[in-house]
């Protein structure tokens, strides 16, 4: 944290919000200007209030001034503020002062003024605020920096005008801020004299801190506190690399686990605290600092992450989070212990879940070198089964108890974006993801959730790789993965947080007992559904039918063997919003953990036929699964679409062609830093990391590598093709014709084919016969020229239009031009709207601007603009 409390030489001023403590039309010479007194200070400041309402009712955050002299201070004029750069921001009226021993009090972001209350604009930001207060002349008079705080607590101080400031538990605007609500009295962090970092040699490190503090530090990750070194010289700052492991060497952490035989690399961790002569302590400063290596090393050309907490959290028998520890111990001393239970089955420290399994700790993104950002976080351990591998992953918070409300910064490049295109670049939680399944590679989820991460009517998660560092460790590579949960949702899909009901495999992950009841209904209905033609209509009226068909595609195409009756995620919102495209209130499906397919193990195949293992969940009641294959049994909306999005996500997003190239690149980006990952961890000789020869082969590292990636390839070279087979065969020739045909669509301007946005050029796809295919070509598509197929609806003049394919090859052409509308145009169609003259089948196509399906009104309003360009 910054230093709190900034004073200018004139006076110390603070803003605060109080009707109860406003004076005015007191007796002449009773009030006192304030720059003269040099009395007033900002006291009390509340960024986020829920809990104590304003005068008017409502709730508000709120700045408190408060004055420590024996008379009224004036500060008519004075201005409050939190940018530097507008002081006045907000600016007190005329005859406003602060009582003697008073206390007033603004309330911010409150665009209308109130009868009896005074009343800023600008709101306060619960992630960290600077409040400024000046003078009428404006000059800065006093700013305070507010750190990071939770809802309804504040900052100010204890006890009220005095130099001291902490943390309140207690909100009390107009009142005294009694010492009993203090939860944590600000005390100033040490400063170092070089940042983290990468630095080619060796150096001494200095820490400085206030007048009349102590600085404690640790070089272990370990939290400083006064029993640790007391700073009293600068510290040799070099390369531990070459020293023992000591995190690594721990055996407790996975069955089978061979711990390294040579030491790792390293970073140097330090951390220091400041103590007051009252025993107060700052908050922790952590830096991570790399000497020595090279520009060659892959870890200086890769994002790097430093995560840092105090050992006892991931090792302590106890409490650490890590480790098999005590509830292993109390499981086979217990009356469920169970000798034959896979490693992964087995309670431990590292299976347990909830708030009172997170830690405290802190981050730092190195950039190819550089420090580039940090944070403090909570973490947990992450996954399902392997929790029980040696590289577990870790679920990163961002809480405002650890002074990080949001991650503020971009980890996907500006390549992340929600519903209306804008960047996603702030994140209330992350996952450090050790690949699950695929953790020999880590390449496959990432890679399945990249080639749809745009234009899918179900949520992705976007990915990158880094190099973690664990309390100055080398543990391998990662792929950093957004966490889905109502966060996540509301990110993406602009609805409200508290409005989101999730259910990740069964589980109420975010929402409300209304919420987890919903869904118990809608596997109640799946269970006992049938294969009827009213089915269809019935399941949307509680699910967005596109989301699930395209989903359901998507998952059989991955041939993903731990889905159907695991590895699902839907979500809803438990309150429908009219206004909201998303807040319907109908259950929509993520895509999540879907790396146990694409050859894992040597499993599934480029001819593994989900849709058989599907049916097998289905007939023993798998509420999904049976669903799904209810709704193909008859020809209706929701079957027609799933066998679309199925042929189109085969035609382009995992078609060979367009997979192969991605899938070698990512192969190229993550060998190297694999290799070490593979060598750390010792599944060369181990396998399946411990779990006992899952796919494991000897070798060298590279091999074992390359082996394991072999196996995907060779599955999405003939994926395409066999899925379209497997998916004809279960079908039969009831419904669709067993022939593909090739559809070729050639345009000189993106075209919309289907559930894909094609751009410009030529492409080719197979498509069942005489299977409906939609084309729209956009407001200046002059014409289709297409062979080879018939027109379902619309025609060769109609921007929107559906051909069935007859013949073994079609071909679509976009025709595009501006088209030129008179007044002749206008007239036809008015006279048409007012029942006075009629229309040929391409001139209504032609007057269709809102490609409503029908002429009205609008139409005649985007007919008059296109005269007037």
């Amino acid at each position: 944290m910054k230093q709190n409390l900034r004073r200018c030489a004139s006076a110390a001023v603070c803003a605060g919000l109080s009707v109860c403590s406003l004076t005015l039309g007191l007796p002449q010479g009773s009030i006192l200007n304030a720059a003269a007194a040099g009395a007033v200070v900002i006291n009390e400041i509340c960024t986020k209030n829920t809990l104590t309402a304003a005068p008017d009712g409502e709730y508000y955050d709120y700045v408190e001034l408060y004055n420590p002299g024996s008379s009224a201070v004036s500060v008519a004029g004075f201005g409050l503020s939190d940018n530097a750069d507008q002081l006045a921001a907000y600016q007190f009226p005329a005859g406003t002062s602060v009582p003697a021993k008073g206390s007033l009090v603004v309330y911010c972001g409150v665009s209308v003024e109130n009868a009896g209350m005074l009343c800023a604009s600008f709101g306060l930001a619960k992630k960290g605020e600077t409040v400024y207060f000046s003078d009428a002349s404006g000059a800065l008079l006093e700013s305070v920096e507010v750190p990071a705080l939770n809802d309804n607590t504040a900052f100010g101080r204890v006890p009220d005008g005095s130099d001291t400031f902490a943390v309140l538990s207690e909100l009390t605007p107009g009142k005294s801020n009694p010492e009993s609500a203090a939860l944590k009295i600000a005390v100033e962090p040490p400063s170092f004299s070089q940042d983290s970092g990468f630095y080619a040699n060796n150096f001494s490190l200095t820490l400085t801190a206030a007048s009349g503090l102590t600085v404690y530090y640790t070089t272990d990750g370990s939290d400083p506190t006064p029993e640790s070194a007391k700073y009293t010289a600068p510290i040799a700052v070099s390369d531990p690399s070459g020293q023992p492991n000591v995190y690594a060497a721990k055996t407790d952490i996975s069955d089978g686990y061979t711990p390294p035989s040579q030491p790792v690399d390293k970073a140097m961790i330090v951390r220091a605290v400041t103590q007051d002569a009252d025993g107060n302590l700052s908050d922790i400063i952590t830096k991570t600092y790399f000497i020595g290596y090279t520009d060659s090393n892959f870890i200086t050309d890769m994002r790097v992450i430093s995560l840092v907490t105090d050992p006892d959290n991931l090792f302590d028998y106890e409490t650490g989070i890590y480790v098999y520890g005590k509830v292993r111990d109390d499981w086979k001393n217990g009356p469920d212990y169970n000798p034959g239970a896979q490693s992964w089955a087995q309670p431990a420290n590292y299976t347990q879940s909830g708030r009172e399994w997170e830690r405290p700790a802190h981050i730092t993104v190195f950039e190819s070198g550089t420090a580039a950002y940090s944070a403090g976080v909570g973490i947990r351990i992450h996954g399902g089964a392997t929790r029980s591998i040696a590289q577990k992953s870790f679920n990163l918070y961002a809480r405002t108890d650890y002074g990080t409300p949001k991650l503020e910064y971009d980890f996907f490049g500006g390549t992340l974006t929600d519903c209306d295109g804008k960047v996603i670049d702030s994140f209330d939680k992350l996952t450090l993801r050790n690949g699950g399944n695929d953790e020999k590679t880590k390449i496959r989820d990432r890679l399945n959730h990249e080639m749809v991460l745009t234009g899918r009517a179900y949520g992705t998660q976007a990915q990158t790789e880094c190099v973690v560092f664990l309390d100055g460790e080398f543990w391998g590579l990662y792929n950093i993965v957004e966490k889905i949960g109502k966060e996540y949702i509301s990110d993406h899909y602009d609805v409200k947080e508290d409005d989101v009901c999730m259910i990740k495999t069964d589980e109420l992950s975010d929402g409300t007992q209304a919420g987890w009841e919903s869904y118990e209904a809608l596997k109640e209905f799946a269970k006992n559904s049938t294969a009827s033609a009213a089915l269809a209509d019935e399941a949307a009226e509680l699910i967005d039918l596109h989301s699930f068909a395209d989903y359901m595609a998507t998952e059989i195409i991955l041939a993903n063997s731990d889905f159907g009756n695991n590895n699902y995620a839907l979500w809803k919102t438990e309150t429908v919003n009219a206004k909201k495209r998303y807040a319907d209130g109908k259950w929509r499906f993520i895509l999540f953990d879907t790396e146990y397919g694409q050859g894992t193990y040597g499993q599934s195949n480029a001819s593994t036929n989900t849709i058989t293992n599907l049916s097998n969940l289905a007939n023993r009641g798998e509420w999904l699964p049976k669903l799904f294959i209810n709704l193909m049994q008859t020809d209706n909306e929701f079957s027609r679409d799933f066998i679309t999005c199925y042929f189109d996500l085969l035609n382009q997003n995992y078609k060979a062609d367009n997979v192969t190239p991605r899938l070698n690149a990512l192969i190229e980006l993550y060998r190297v830093p694999m290799a070490a990952t593979i060598t750390r961890f010792g599944w060369i000789a181990r396998g399946f990391g411990g779990w006992g020869g899952m796919g494991g082969q000897q070798g060298t590292a590279d091999s074992t590598f390359s082996n394991d990636i072999a196996n995907a390839q060779s599955f999405w070279k003939d994926r395409a093709d066999r899925a379209k087979t497997n998916l004809l065969q279960w079908l039969g020739n009831q419904r669709i014709s067993q022939q593909l045909v090739t559809v070729t669509v050639e345009a000189d301007a993106p075209v919309q084919f289907n559930t894909l946005t094609l751009p410009a050029g030529k492409w080719s796809g197979t498509y069942p016969k005489e299977f409906l295919c939609t084309l729209d070509g956009g407001d200046n598509l002059v014409k289709w020229e297409i062979t080879g197929a018939e027109f379902a609806s619309g025609s060769a003049s109609t921007p929107a239009a559906e051909i069935l394919p007859q013949e073994d090859s079609v071909t679509i052409k976009a025709v595009f031009g501006e088209i030129v509308y008179t007044k002749d145009d206008v007239t036809k169609l008015v006279n048409f709207l007012l029942t006075k003259g009629t229309l040929t089948a391409d001139e209504a196509a032609r007057y269709d601007l809102d490609h409503s399906g029908k002429l009205s009104a609008a139409d005649l309003t985007l007919l008059k603009r296109r005269l007037l360009r």
